[in-house]
This record gives structure tokens, C-alpha cells and sequence, in this order.
């Protein structure tokens, strides 16, 4: 039979090493999300943004390929590859419609402020585009 002695150093023992046990991550979310970034069109985005996802992939492959991975470790890799993933930025494609005639807007890169609409009839003619950026410059100062 144990002492009292031996039953609380073995469950000393067995608290040291139950606090010592590490949860492992399931790398299954990972492996999917990685899969959905790779088949995104890198030519659809900015090459900066586009880099941004290519390195958080290689990071989240390489944390795949690890054996016994800790939660911390893989939800670091997964919020970083879904950072990246919200970071891309899409190629701009208005610089080609400036100028164009088919009676479309050219967009005003997201200028918000109530000026779009200002903006967007200032190809009507050179006058109206100095009257614009006048009105726009005096709304972003108030």
C-alpha cells in the first residue's frame, strides 16, 4: 500500500504532466483553405497583394507538412493565408476605360465622400472636370 507521501507526489506528478500537454491543431481547414487560395488567377490581382498570398501560403504548406502542430501555430498560419486572401487587391482595368465611348463611368478608385457622381461627369468636359475638383478638394476639407 502507498503512503500518504507517495500519493501526493504522484499526483503532483500527474498534475506537472497534464500541465505540460499541448493540444494539437487539425490541419484539415487549413489544407482546405490553401487549396481554395491556389486556384485563385494571380494575373486578376496586383502583383504586391498577389506576392502577400504566395508567401502565406508557403508558410501555411509548411505548417502543414509539420508533424504535431499546436493550435497556436496553426491558427496563426490560417489567420495569416485569410489576410491575405482579404488583402488581394484586383488589377485596375479603369486606366483602359478613360477616354472610352461607350457611355460607361470611369470609376473614381473608390473616392468616397459624395463626389463620385462629380467626378464621374467631369469627362463630360474640361470646365465642369476644374469645377469638380475644386468641389471635391472643398468636401474632403470640411
Amino acid at each position: 500500500l502507498a503512503t500518504q507521501y507517495e500519493i501526493n507526489e504522484a499526483t503532483k506528478n500527474l498534475q506537472t504532466a497534464v500541465s505540460k500537454l499541448v493540444a494539437l491543431y487539425d490541419k484539415t481547414a487549413l489544407a482546405a483553405a490553401v487549396a481554395e487560395v491556389k486556384a485563385l488567377d494571380s494575373a486578376l490581382y496586383t502583383a504586391d497583394s498577389f506576392a502577400k498570398l504566395t508567401a502565406a501560403i508557403e508558410q501555411a504548406e509548411s505548417v502543414l507538412a509539420m508533424n504535431n502542430v499546436t493550435v497556436s501555430i496553426g491558427e496563426l498560419a490560417m489567420n495569416d493565408l485569410q489576410a491575405a486572401k482579404n488583402g488581394l487587391k484586383p488589377v485596375q482595368t479603369d486606366s483602359s476605360n478613360q477616354g472610352s465611348t461607350d457611355g460607361e463611368t470611369p470609376d473614381n478608385g473608390g473616392n468616397s465622400g459624395g463626389c463620385g457622381s462629380v467626378v464621374g461627369a467631369a469627362s463630360a468636359g474640361l470646365a465642369l472636370a476644374g469645377v469638380a475638383a475644386v468641389v471635391c478638394k472643398k468636401k474632403k476639407e470640411d
